[in-house]
């Protein structure tokens, strides 16, 4: 009987274990649970302020990819199956985000973060051109944009955003399920870091790591190359440490031209402005005489108008309704057939004929009227949407000349219109 009772009081002291981890699951799946809760109803208050935030954009895709495995996973174990099979169904009726849209999402917050030049501090704090938005990021957050630049080879941006992760990352704040753990933020920060050049400051790390584990064996060994590469510096160049390698930014490259532009950077001045007009036109339009453009220039050379008023309502409404389930990744020409996808061009596209519907043909012609141009040989509208940070780099179109006796007529004019 005795072992008997031996056996129960093993029973008993792993069911009790049992139902203290029970409860820190729950425990966990609560506060997450909340936080939820307050985020989506945030959102749902005013949905077109909260999504043009491209941070909420970036959390919103990550609670439903990476932490929502977590949690998936987390439980699994007990009551989870109803509520899987529920979540199931409905993926058949909505889309969800892959791990390639979290990619997505994370190159367009860097890329926002390096045209608009954002401290990723004040960024990770949700200060966006000096304008504070109630989200912020966590430690895990911005560990979660750092392990995607780390794992494109983009050191420069990982050390940043490591080093935020670093920076709010609390023991306090750590559940029984770490999120993140410390150590693995020093390690990624330490190779990055060592990877720009900067070893002194990569050994510092490791070191900082090894006196929390100091039975790390990769931080071991890193430190004993660290500390090599340092005295042969030393030794042979009897001078400072390299500073970290950051991008190389030629000044008025187009690129940071463009940047320049988009930052709001570059305004004409007074004697560049004084030429400009704004005026009605009609040209020799009888109908246009009733109701004219009204244009306004923007630049002579090359000549560049912005045309006020052109769309109605119910056409915008019209063009984007009919867009929206044909746009897929807009592409460059390439070396395969329909083109290849690039970084320099990050958008969806959709092409619509005017003879689809007669709304299209209306803003077709009224092209034409804008433009007082033949519209024959003209292309199809092409609807883009660049959703958050998207781009499409400074480049230029070009045509092959062997080919171009067969086209139709040379390109002559471009005509844009910004969808509210």
């Amino acid at each position: 009987m005795e072992e008997l009772l031996n056996a129960e009081a093993v029973l008993i002291r792993n069911l009790d274990g049992y139902l203290v981890e029970q409860g820190r699951k729950m425990e966990y799946l609560k506060r997450k649970l909340d936080e939820y809760q307050r985020q989506h109803k945030t959102a749902s208050a005013n949905i077109s302020w909260y999504l043009s935030n491209p941070v909420n954009a970036f959390l919103i895709t990550k609670r439903l990819t990476s932490e929502w495995k977590r949690i998936k996973y987390i439980m699994i174990f007990d009551v989870a199956t109803e509520f899987l099979e529920n979540i199931t169904n409905s993926s058949k009726f909505l889309k969800f985000p892959t791990d390639e849209d979290l990619t997505g999402a994370v190159a367009a917050l860097i890329r926002i973060q390096d045209t608009y030049k954002l401290n990723v501090s004040s960024f990770a704090r949700g200060i966006l051109n000096k304008v504070k938005y109630n989200t912020q990021m966590t430690a895990n957050d911005c560990f979660e944009v750092g392990l995607h630049t780390y794992n494109n080879g983009d050191y420069y941006h990982t050390v940043l955003w490591m080093e935020e992760a670093l920076e709010r990352w609390d023991e306090r704040s750590q559940t029984y399920y770490r999120d993140i753990n410390k150590v693995d933020i020093l390690d990624f920060l330490a190779y990055s870091l060592y990877s720009l050049g900067d070893i002194v400051a990569a050994l510092n790390k490791t070191n900082e790591l090894l006196q929390l584990m100091p039975d790390h064996q990769g931080a071991l060994e890193n430190r004993e190359i660290f500390e090599t590469e340092i005295g042969n510096l030393q030794r042979d160049w009897e001078s400072d440490i390299p500073l970290v390698n950051k991008p190389v930014v030629y000044e008025d490259s187009p690129k940071e031209v463009y940047e320049m532009l988009c930052r709001g950077e570059l305004e004409k001045t007074p004697a560049q402005q004084r030429p400009l007009r704004c005026r009605y036109i009609s040209y020799s339009n009888l109908y246009l005489k009733i109701g004219p453009f009204k244009l306004e220039e923007a630049n002579l050379d090359p000549y560049i108008v912005m045309f006020h008023e052109v769309l109605f309502d119910d056409e915008i409404q019209h063009i984007k309704i009919s867009a929206k389930p044909r746009l897929s990744r807009a592409k460059v020409i390439g070396n395969q057939e329909g083109g290849d996808e690039s970084s320099y061009r990050i958008s969806k596209v959709a092409w619509l004929g005017e003879t689809e519907h007669r709304i299209l043909g209306r803003v077709v012609r009224r092209a034409a009227d804008l433009t007082n141009l033949d519209m024959e040989t003209s292309e199809e509208l092409q609807v883009l949407n660049y959703g958050i940070g998207g781009q499409y780099e400074p480049h230029c179109d070009y045509f092959d000349v062997r080919t171009m006796h067969e086209l139709p007529s040379k390109f002559v004019i471009s005509i844009r219109c910004i969808l509210p």
